[in-house]
């Protein structure tokens, strides 16, 4: 079970200590905080009505990806998620030939060096073109995540005998334009951010104890959750899930001082020292972090 399933189960280890710390009666100072941000515009969304939701979920996942490109060029054999989903697909009835993938993850690290998003902005038809091997590493992310049991939409039969060109040529255009217009206003906002040193998808010690947990960004010290929802809703799982990341390290290997959200449909943000994010959340004036990752550890390995 991964930590987003375990935090949403109040009777899981990390769930119920959580909430157990932080009880949910004193984060609705913070979550009005965050409703106000999402409030704040019409949210950005070029999506047609009645798109599937699991659609909104693999266009956060791509932002995910693209995110990454705005400060680096991570080489595609680094992507372990998304080359083991991709294996996966291939053994799959119907699925992708190998060749094609192989084709496909050559032809992203050719494209991403060719157009090297984390030096300058991308024009308009880069954009795209970057875009779309975003959303099939999101695609493939999200068959690994699955287990493999997770099917890859119909348009990976339809082009199952096509090579990786086809594939991405098969991409429905108003997934590519969404993601495009987010990771283009992302950019745009965040110049000051390109190619500067991050943590990209940081893993954490505790990983392991609860079936896989990697962050999504951390820059100067401040662990960064992004959030592509179009919903004006803020709920407290989003809190616990930031915390659950920061106590899973647990010797502080990451340094983190604050965290926060981006969201890149509101082209909004929002972050708070984590200190007192803490003693907010948990009514301590002298809660410990280090104190805190022990006992969590201790839950979560009853046996060590």
């Amino acid at each position: 079970m991964s930590l987003t399933q375990e935090i949403k189960d109040p009777k899981s280890r990390i769930g119920g200590f959580v909430r157990e710390v932080f009880p949910s009666k004193r984060n609705r100072r913070l979550l009005a905080e965050i409703k106000g941000v999402l409030d704040g515009g019409e949210p950005v969304c070029l999506l047609e009505k009645g798109t599937p939701a699991y659609v909104h979920g693999l266009i956060g996942h791509a932002i995910d990806y693209r995110i990454r490109y705005h400060f680096a060029h991570t080489p595609a054999d680094r992507l372990d998620w998304a080359q083991q989903g991709a294996w996966m697909v291939t053994r799959q009835p119907e699925g992708l030939p190998s060749d094609c993938t192989l084709e496909f993850f050559d032809l992203l690290d050719r494209i991403v060096s060719k157009i090297a998003p984390h030096r300058r902005q991308p024009v308009h038809e880069e954009e795209l073109e970057i875009t779309r091997y975003c959303l099939i590493l999101a695609i493939f992310e999200g068959i690994r995540r699955s287990g493999g049991q997770g099917r890859p939409p119909s348009f990976f039969a339809e082009t199952a005998s096509q090579d990786a060109t086809g594939l991405l040529d098969a991409i429905p255009e108003s997934w590519v334009r969404d993601t495009a217009e987010l990771a283009g206003i992302f950019a745009a906002s965040r110049a000051d951010w390109r190619g500067a040193p991050a943590t990209l998808n940081p893993e954490f010690a505790g990983a392991s104890d609860v079936d896989g947990a990697d962050g999504d960004l951390i820059v100067d010290g401040c662990l960064w959750d992004i959030k592509t929802t179009i919903k004006n809703r803020a709920d407290g799982i989003l809190l616990y899930q930031l915390l659950g990341y920061v106590l899973l390290d647990y010797e502080d290997e990451h340094a983190i001082e604050s965290v926060g959200f981006l969201f890149p449909r509101q082209n909004d943000s929002i972050h708070w020292p984590l200190a007192e994010l803490m003693r907010e959340l948990s009514g301590q004036a002298d809660i410990s972090v280090s104190g805190l990752r022990q006992q969590l550890r201790r839950r979560l390995r009853p046996a060590s």
